[in-house]
């Protein structure tokens, strides 16, 4: 009955999420079950505080580079996350890769739960243009999925003129929080 049950998840799972999915895991999957069924290339393991360990693999993503990045919990997945490096001098560009990622979650998850930009106190938002306003911390850009025991969320986001674009992939049953 445990077996049919976890079939059953993984179906609904691997449907529901498509493209946009685990990479073949499976919550709660443990460290060996990650490596056998990663497609990416090994990047690097980290240990960045007790009981967490992070595996990273290179590949790319709606035609952008990135790393995948499965975070595990005394080595049970709990959250795999997309995170994209490029580094543009632009910061329109920035805002052009977050529509296509977002385009293509759309295509595959549906309509998000929750989307839209996210002010920190709009006190900027006549002196600078969008990419700025993230680059600077003042807005933000969000979607939210919750599909199959997993919350999906694409954000693009900046403090101190850094951006950061990523993917989260949160399991609800194990525990996953945004990190």
């Amino acid at each position: 009955m445990k077996k049919l049950f976890l079939c059953t998840m993984l179906i609904l799972a691997t449907a529901s999420i498509a493209v946009a999915d685990l990479r073949n895991s499976v919550w709660g999957d443990d460290e060996a079950a990650v490596r056998a069924r990663e497609r990416g290339s090994f990047h690097s393991a980290s240990y960045p505080e007790e009981g967490l360990k992070a595996l990273v693999f290179n590949d790319t993503f709606a035609g952008l580079d990135v790393f995948v990045i499965y975070l595990l919990h005394n080595d049970r997945l709990v959250q795999t996350k997309y995170h994209f490096p490029q580094g543009h001098m632009q910061t329109s560009r920035f805002l052009e890769d977050y529509d296509r990622v977002n385009r293509l979650l759309r295509q595959q998850n549906g309509a998000p739960d929750e989307s839209g930009e996210f002010w920190r106190n709009g006190s900027f938002r006549e002196n600078l243009d969008r990419g700025q306003l993230i680059a600077v911390g003042e807005l933000m850009l969000m979607s939210r999925w919750e599909i199959a025991g997993t919350d999906i969320v694409h954000v693009l986001r900046g403090d101190r003129l850094l951006i950061s674009h990523e993917i989260h992939f949160i399991s609800a049953a194990f525990g996953g929080t945004l990190n």
